[in-house]
């Protein structure tokens, strides 16, 4: 008698396959238990234990960006008179507690839509002993309303296994307003595959501009600019300096005006609610508080006024637009008023003219 195949014996293909399923997870000869909820494939270690993720550190994101002061110097060139805050880096360390290893990526939550769009975002590996550098590969960019892709080379942890990452937000520039505000929250996503994930807990952060408050000091004297009450019409007078705030009478907000050209500001009370700004000794010759001018009108320049670093770094002629001219503190005591004189040209720190016409900048927190 002619022997039929196996493969002829209806339904039995299906029976070993399933009889070989029964043998394998009843003899425990794969180890755990595999639970398949899906029908894609998952790698069994996800199936046999929980993935878990944290992230710590993201927190140090929150920062308030701050436009930085130029000056130019005798021969015109730009010079930095008050370094900027453009960006902040945050160290986040992620840790893997589960027992899969999974592939990372950025959530992001959250936040002022806008400006969000307009910070950017890097991420990293780290690879140094600290996040201050930005390498020159294996970083991903984009934005906190478009979070980057982590690098597929740095974006797998091993079970139990832990990396810092580098976050690096940062901005171009400060608005005019400096109003601007957002806080997003981002997390760090683990993913087996496409259907198993891990997300740590979100961590919110708040990134907002500040115009940048400056003291304004005169070493000559060792005296500092003060607005008095920073009402209308009130002369600007030298003082002891004080521990300032940024809205007391010796604190000072510099807005760039590029129309004019570089190292030119105005220069803003802080102590005032009416932002009245110093004028340039157009008002019986000394420094003044005059309610705000548009640019473009006849006496806007009376209210601008150019850095012009000449001797000492870090030390500047404060230069009217309208005039030319030098603020100037001849005298040395409490409550004498600032004046208006010819710039002069010495830069020799003992040269009375030069000790009477520069200051010095000093942010204040």
């Amino acid at each position: 008698m002619r022997r039929r195949p196996l493969r002829g014996i209806p339904g039995l293909r299906p029976a070993l396959i399933a009889g070989l399923v029964v043998l394998i997870v009843g003899t425990g000869t794969l180890a755990g238990h595999a639970y398949w909820t899906t029908t894609a494939t998952v790698p069994l270690a996800a199936s046999t234990a929980t993935v878990g993720t944290t992230a710590t550190g993201a927190a140090s994101l929150a920062t308030r960006y701050r436009a930085g002061v130029t000056a130019v110097d005798g021969a015109g060139k730009s010079v930095v008179a008050v370094a900027g805050a453009l960006d902040t880096t945050a160290a986040v360390t992620v840790a893997n507690t589960g027992r899969a290893p999974l592939t990372y990526s950025l959530a992001i939550t959250g936040g002022t839509a806008a400006y969000n769009s307009s910070i950017a975002l890097q991420v990293w590996k780290q690879v140094a002993s600290s996040c201050a550098t930005v390498p020159t590969s294996g970083v991903g960019t984009g934005t906190l309303a478009a979070p980057p892709a982590i690098v597929s080379t740095s974006a797998t942890l091993a079970a139990a296994a832990s990396a810092v990452f580098c976050l690096r937000t940062s901005v171009t520039s400060v608005s005019a307003a400096g109003t601007l505000t957002t806080t997003p929250s981002i997390a760090f996503v683990g993913a087996v595959g496409t259907n198993w994930t891990a997300r740590s807990t979100a961590t919110a952060f708040t990134q907002a501009e500040a115009l940048g408050s400056l003291q304004i000091k005169h070493p000559g004297s060792g005296k500092c600019l003060d607005a008095n009450a920073g009402e209308v019409w009130e002369p600007v007078v030298m003082r002891s300096c004080k521990t300032v705030s940024a809205t007391n009478s010796q604190s000072f907000r510099f807005a760039a005006v590029s129309s004019v050209g570089a190292g030119v500001y105005r220069i803003t009370s802080g102590a005032s609610t009416t932002a009245p700004i110093p004028t340039a000794g157009v008002y019986g010759g000394n420094m003044r508080l005059i309610t705000t001018v548009a640019d473009g009108t006849s006496t806007a320049s009376q209210q601008q006024w150019r850095l012009v670093q000449t001797g000492t770094t870090g030390s500047f002629q404060i230069r009217s637009v309208a005039t030319g001219n030098c603020l100037s503190l001849w005298g040395t005591s409490d409550g004498d008023l600032t004046s208006f004189s010819t710039c002069g040209s010495s830069t020799s720190t003992t040269d009375a003219t030069y000790l009477a016409q520069h200051f010095t900048l000093t942010t204040i927190p």
